[in-house]
């Protein structure tokens, strides 16, 4: 049936953070290295944990999170969440069972079939609703950002989860010194920017 009136019928979007990521959507934070990308996130992620209001944005019902840092020193992330949750009046261990870190010791790769069905394996063992990925070099094998079908191959599978299983996915990637994002058009093809 064609008829435009099934939309209606449509269930509303929900969110992990009103109006900014969708809770079945890729959302693509961007920008240059130092700007504090992965404060923003992490800051995001314990929002998204936690129940609370981000900025202006209000709170939603607190959805397990799942961080995935793929750099940076183990002790920077630490002291990182640490001082956010303080933020909070919390300690770390208050975070313990909302928010979660992918193993540092184990490689992802969005491009790479096993390391994605690890990943999804993580997800639904410990029923996690929004997936933190810092960055988008990092998470694919084929270093080739240039390409459209190498940057396609990395960003389809964290679509096809966000969209079809109802994940929300926040990734950063960098920008060039320009402020543009780098890499080829399959960026904006597969990520709301």
């Amino acid at each position: 049936e064609l008829d435009i009136a099934r939309l209606f019928a449509a269930p509303d979007q929900s969110w992990v953070i009103p109006g900014v990521i969708a809770a079945d959507g890729l959302t693509l934070l961007g920008g240059t290295s130092g700007d504090g990308k992965t404060f923003l996130a992490m800051y995001t992620a314990v929002c998204a944990a936690l129940g609370v209001s981000w900025f202006e944005r209000p709170a939603t019902a607190p959805v397990r999170t799942l961080l995935l840092l793929l750099e940076g020193a183990a002790a920077d992330n630490r002291r990182r969440l640490g001082l956010l949750a303080a933020g909070f009046g919390l300690t770390l261990h208050d975070l313990a069972g909302k928010v979660d870190l992918y193993p540092a010791e184990q490689a992802f790769r969005s491009d790479d079939p096993d390391s994605m069905a690890d990943l999804i394996r993580k997800i639904k063992a410990l029923g996690h609703k929004f997936v933190v990925i810092d960055n988008l070099t990092n998470a694919r094998a084929i270093s080739d950002e240039n390409s459209s079908a190498n940057l396609g191959a990395a960003l389809k599978p964290l679509a096809s989860l966000a969209h079809g299983d109802g994940v929300g996915i926040l990734l950063i990637h960098h920008a060039n010194a320009r402020g543009e994002l780098r890499g080829s058009s399959a960026i904006r093809q597969h990520a709301a920017v």
